[in-house]
């Protein structure tokens, strides 16, 4: 299945833009990573759904012999030259940032530009608190959401906070004084840090109303790290986040997987 998108902007330094193609699913959180930066940055791009529930079809191999999703192919419209294939999400992420989110402040914009040394150092900093999360935080939430019972991941709620606290909460996520926006670095709008992690925070935050994860979590977060549940209400709430978000479909069928991990765990353990 394939569609296009709407947007129309056209020209990239000067230069006319290439086609991009992009092999996603919507199910996929890393995928949606390269939707999140294309929504906010307005990059138009065609999209090819691919089945992750089968194996995958010859074809797509060629695309990318590793089999996952998101790939991107980028196409000169000019040339007769097959398409470049970009894989992995952070690489397509920080691809599509490089070559249309590099503008304005340092500090401000969706990819600081890393033509200063303070573009740069706002770049190493964005780098090491994606990597915090998905180091820090992130295993945690997938220990938990393996557990069996609910009555286990309740009573370690709790480690999903104090990770948070610890490694998270110190950083400039949202507004430090008047005038600021809500998210990284108290910018006004999204950032490369919200497109990367943003997927994820959708899925904590479904599976916490859920109560797959304790509710509790909630009134813990607003109460012992507030920086960060601001940012999380703010980072869901966002248009260019939430584009390809299905709660529903998506919660339910992440509560089923990992229903049958656990499930699986547990008989090899008997």
């Amino acid at each position: 299945m394939t569609s296009t998108t709407t947007q129309t902007s056209s020209h990239v330094n000067g230069a006319s833009k290439p086609k991009y193609t992009l092999y996603t699913n919507h199910f996929c959180p890393w995928a949606q990573r390269a939707h999140i930066v294309a929504d906010e940055l307005k990059i138009p791009f065609e999209e090819v759904h691919i089945d992750l529930g089968k194996p995958r079809e010859e074809w797509y191999l060629k695309v990318n012999p590793r089999g996952l999703v998101p790939a991107l192919a980028i196409e000169d419209p000019s040339s007769s030259e097959k398409p470049t294939i970009v894989l992995e999400s952070g690489i397509i992420s920080t691809y599509l940032a490089d070559l249309y989110g590099a503008t304005g402040s340092e500090a401000k914009s969706f990819y600081p530009p890393s033509t200063t040394v303070a573009g740069a150092l706002a770049r190493a900093t964005m780098t090491f608190f994606v990597d915090t999360w998905f180091t820090k935080v992130q295993p945690t939430v997938m220990e938990l959401l393996l557990l069996s019972s609910q009555e286990e991941r309740e009573q370690r709620s709790s480690e999903i906070v104090a990770k948070i606290k610890q490694h998270i909460e110190p950083e400039p996520i949202g507004a430090t004084s008047a005038g600021e926006g809500p998210f990284w670095g108290g910018s006004q709008t999204i950032t490369l840090v919200e497109a990367l992690t943003g997927s994820f925070l959708l899925r904590l935050q479904g599976l916490i109303k859920a109560d797959y994860l304790s509710s509790s979590i909630i009134g813990s977060f607003q109460k012992e790290t507030p920086k960060f549940s601001k940012w999380l209400e703010a980072t869901c709430a966002d248009p260019s986040v939430k584009g390809i978000w299905n709660e529903k479909a998506v919660v339910e069928s992440t509560i089923g997987r990992y229903k049958k991990l656990a499930a699986d765990k547990a008989a090899k353990a008997a």
